[in-house]
């Protein structure tokens, strides 16, 4: 900061906006049965610095923000069971690293109504 006298007063920072964040994709879930499904992503690239977070928005909103973030495995899956048949469930796959949030698609899936499937 400069003062009124024209001083600097305290420690310059530098700071950087290069690098990028992941790139990533929000696949089909697969298998989907009536009460569960396997949610899948892929990280084509973890950008410029290491990922630190990755996992699904989750639930029956449109709106990802306001499903629930769950943290996915090192496999980029995660099963979710206790689902109710004929519903639509909405899933996006992300990814975080220290320079940004990466989004995958959402994508919908409903349920099926038959309990054998």
């Amino acid at each position: 900061a400069i003062n009124d006298t024209g001083e600097t007063i305290g420690n310059t920072l530098t700071t950087s906006t290069t690098g990028y964040p992941p790139t990533i994709t929000t696949l089909t879930p697969n298998p989907v049965t009536s009460t569960s499904m396997n949610l899948r992503g892929d990280v084509t690239s973890q950008g410029s610095t290491p990922i630190t977070e990755k996992g699904f928005y989750f639930g029956t909103s449109p709106t990802y923000y306001n499903n629930p973030k769950l943290e996915s495995t090192p496999l980029n899956q995660l099963f979710q069971s206790g689902l109710t048949k004929n519903t639509t469930y909405y899933i996006m796959f992300y990814a975080i690293n220290s320079v940004g949030v990466a989004l995958g698609a959402s994508i919908s899936r409903t349920t099926p109504s038959f309990p054998w499937l």
